[in-house]
């Protein structure tokens, strides 16, 4: 009876078995594949129906370290590093991209507005004060960084008296009061030395002008504001008006999205996934190409144009991510992004606008055209004249 179920035994050893051997390269399955299977059933005990565990990590382990070797060459080796490092790169930035989707979204244009008359817009609508210019809030996009909305307005007011009716102080608390926190408030006076000021401009520097500034960081629901308030008490020669003071107040500050937790592992995982990909595409083609001659010199020409095209495009990548972790703790701007430069309308000022995407396409197109002919039969003939 025991001999009977030994043949279900071994079809069912042998399906786990083939299963196991799906962690080697298909070549090396073609070539050693029936080998190993014969020989694990050979040495299998009678009765068993499943791998023991020690035969399973062991094939799934030496599958794996199978595919990420190289051939001993060092053209290879050196092929592979770059492939990894620049699929790496651009997979960073791929995670960057993704990462910037779980930001806060910015304000709108209306939002933006209102945040600016909470910040700086006279307290007292029924004084002599106004609101003599407000340049409207504007989404901002700067090369390496996430979106910000810029704010920047200026209050001016005419009132007798010695008492401004704003200050930056009030700009602190009527944010307060909307439910920002502030984690930065310093206030500074900025009146030069009198050793500073030229002689014309010296009675406009006198002593009863006060002039302070105020930098400022505060922040709310994911969004981070940042940026400087001043207010002012000019002499009354200044308004031409005797005994009347002019107050004003300027505000010049940007609101940008934190970083969220996601952020960092999505685009140090995008690099590492990337680098993986690069090593263990060049290390499966470089054996796909042995004994061929002809395609071993095309696909090194066509990977190395590759590489060249490609060059630039990883080089801002990886700048960018240097900066993006040294300056990790920094939340005066915006989240540096890894992936933006890549895209049409900036070149770093060295070429036209188009000049990053073309780099990306032409080493997107001999890429592919390098995977193509080293998956292809090119050069066969070449490797049946050569000895196995």
């Amino acid at each position: 009876m025991t001999g009977a179920h030994w043949p279900v035994a071994d079809e069912r050893m042998e399906r786990h078995y083939r299963r196991l051997l799906l962690a080697y390269p298909r070549s090396y399955r073609r070539r050693h594949g029936t080998e190993i299977v014969t020989t694990l059933l050979e040495m299998a005990e009678p009765g068993c129906r499943r791998p023991a565990a020690g035969d399973a990590w062991h094939l799934l382990v030496s599958g794996v370290r199978q595919r990420f070797r190289v051939p001993r060459r060092p053209f290879a080796v050196l092929a592979a590093v770059l492939v990894a490092v620049t699929l790496g790169a651009f997979g960073a930035a791929a995670g960057s991209w993704a990462g910037e989707r779980t930001f806060a979204e910015l304000p709108s244009e209306a939002a933006a507005t209102e945040l600016v008359a909470i910040a700086v817009e006279n307290p007292d609508e029924s004084g002599p004060g106004h609101l003599r210019e407000t340049i409207r809030p504007n989404r901002w996009s700067e090369p390496g960084y996430a979106d910000r909305v810029r704010l920047t307005a200026l209050l001016e007011q005419t009132q007798p008296g010695p008492a401004p009716m704003w200050t930056v102080e009030q700009t602190r608390d009527r944010l307060v009061a909307a439910g920002w926190t502030i984690t930065e408030f310093t206030v500074r006076p900025l009146n030069p030395a009198s050793s500073e000021v030229p002689a014309a401009q010296e009675p406009y520097f006198r002593n009863e002008h006060l002039r302070r500034a105020a930098r400022l960081t505060a922040e709310r629901d994911g969004l981070i504001l940042h940026g400087q308030v001043n207010d002012a008490i000019g002499p009354p020669t200044l308004t031409r008006t005797p005994g009347v003071t002019l107050y004003f107040g300027v505000l010049d500050a940007a609101v940008f999205s934190h970083r969220t937790a996601q952020y960092l592992p999505l685009t140090v995982g995008g690099g590492v996934l990337g680098g993986l990909a690069g090593w263990l595409l060049l290390a499966g083609l470089s054996y796909r190409m042995r004994g061929s001659r002809s395609r071993r010199r095309t696909v090194a020409v066509l990977t190395g144009l590759a590489l060249a095209a490609a060059s630039l495009p990883v080089c801002v990548v990886l700048a960018n991510a240097a900066l993006l972790f040294w300056r990790a703790g920094d939340r005066s701007q915006p989240v540096r992004t890894l992936y933006d430069q890549l895209l049409p309308g900036d070149s770093l000022g060295v070429g036209p606008p188009w000049l990053m995407i073309a780099c990306v396409v032409s080493a997107s197109v001999a890429a592919t055209a390098a995977v193509f002919v080293a998956s292809t039969g090119l050069g066969r003939r070449d490797a049946a004249a050569q000895p196995g």
